[in-house]
């Protein structure tokens, strides 16, 4: 143990006998101690030990007036939340009770009379070198305490400001949209009326079908945009509710129909059972026709695409095949990416935003997506729900044509 470790321990010798006092004062000094003070009357100890505040108490047990045991008592209520204060009791009573008894009381070791000098130092040394280390130890705890709370004031401010930039993002992405689409009625009610003055010229309906794509795909993109934005910061808004996968399928398939007839392309449902998922319908309809719509854009003219179930025990899986395209390891690595909408290259264009809004949609209610090669060509999406509860609704076998006919 250090000098400055011994030097600094104070020590309280609690006994009325003057030649113990003075043994104990002796093996105190020779081992370097410098801090201890002597009470020999018992009436007098808690208020002495109150006021010294002592490292390690040296108590009589049998003393006069008030013995050591109930100096033993009154100390355990002084020290009381302390959590360690070593007490060496000095007695010439050896017995078994009187031992057990002082360490019900609160002792923590023996000497017995008469002393023996190294055995008492060797003592005393090993009882203030564990006081020491449970004050370390307190130190450090408390300072890690500090530290927590530092951290955590830290993180409770930084997710408050975080907070706030997220509700501002929100705003402003909800200005952003509401004032794109005000200009924009403006240029495109422009449009068809300079459109409508070409009359029935040749090349009128062609404008005119380009005007209509351009618009619905700007707007298509606002609102992707803003729904990211929403399940980015609001996504605890979003209740999910037990909700018919196959109806959803069905009122998606009646939706992308007419994307679908546009690229002549037979969208074909086989008989599945899909039961009750949790999700928003809205939402959920949403996620599957713009899966079902990006299988659409990767199909040539005549294509069908596919829609089955897979055998699964722990959620309800749709599979959507397209019987065209392929895409390189890079492509499936960054699919469902909101960045990477542009990269990914299909006979009907960029895919847009449709699988990153789709994916988010899944994943907001315990669901997924992945995407596939199949071989010779294709791609495959999986889709999985979570299942809410075991039941389940048909839907109607046959194909689902489309409005073009070819």
């Amino acid at each position: 143990m250090p000098l400055d470790f011994i030097q600094n321990s104070r020590i309280l010798i609690v006994d009325d006998q003057e030649p113990n006092v003075l043994l104990i004062k002796r093996i105190l000094e020779r081992n370097g101690y410098r801090q201890f003070r002597t009470v020999t009357d018992s009436t007098t100890v808690i208020e002495e030990f109150k006021t010294y505040q002592p490292d390690l108490l040296l108590l009589d047990l049998m003393m006069p007036k008030v013995d050591g045991y109930s100096v033993l008592t009154r100390v355990r209520e002084c020290i009381r939340g302390d959590a360690y204060l070593p007490i060496l009791v000095i007695t010439a009573d050896v017995t078994r009770a009187a031992k057990q008894k002082a360490l019900a009381l609160g002792a923590k070791d023996f000497l017995t009379k008469p002393i023996d000098a190294a055995e008492a130092a060797l003592r005393i040394y090993n009882l203030l070198e564990t006081r020491w280390l449970y004050r370390r130890i307190e130190l450090h705890n408390t300072h890690l305490e500090q530290m927590v709370d530092s951290r955590t004031r830290e993180l409770t401010e930084a997710h408050r400001r975080l907070a706030i930039l997220d509700e501002a993002k929100s705003d402003f992405l909800k200005l952003i949209s509401h004032e794109f689409r005000t200009p924009l009625n403006g240029l495109l009610g422009t449009s068809e009326l300079i459109l409508d003055e070409l009359g029935s010229k040749p090349d009128s309906g062609e404008l005119r079908e380009m005007l209509r794509l351009s618009r619905s795909r700007i707007l298509s993109i606002l609102d992707d945009a803003l729904l990211l934005t929403q399940i980015e910061v609001e996504g605890q808004k979003f209740a999910g509710q037990p909700i018919s996968l196959s109806e959803a399928l069905m009122q998606a398939l009646e939706e992308a129909a007419e994307f679908a007839g546009s690229r002549q392309v037979l969208l074909h449902p086989t008989p599945m059972e899909l039961g009750i998922v949790v999700g928003n319908v809205d939402l959920l309809v949403k996620a599957l026709r713009a899966l079902i719509e990006a299988a659409v854009k990767f199909s040539k003219p005549g294509d069908t695409i596919t829609l089955m179930r897979e055998n699964s025990i722990d959620s309800p899986t749709l599979i959507i095949d397209s019987q065209s395209g392929w895409l390189p390891d890079s492509a499936i690595a960054k699919f469902f990416d909101v960045f990477s909408l542009s990269e990914v290259s299909t006979p009907a264009g960029n895919l847009g935003m449709g699988p990153s809004v789709a994916n988010r949609i899944l994943a907001l209610f315990g669901g997924w997506v992945t995407v596939t090669n199949r071989d010779p060509s294709g791609i495959r999406l999986t889709v999985s729900c979570r299942p809410a509860e075991h039941s389940f609704e048909m839907i109607e076998a046959g194909p689902l044509w489309t409005k073009a006919s070819f």
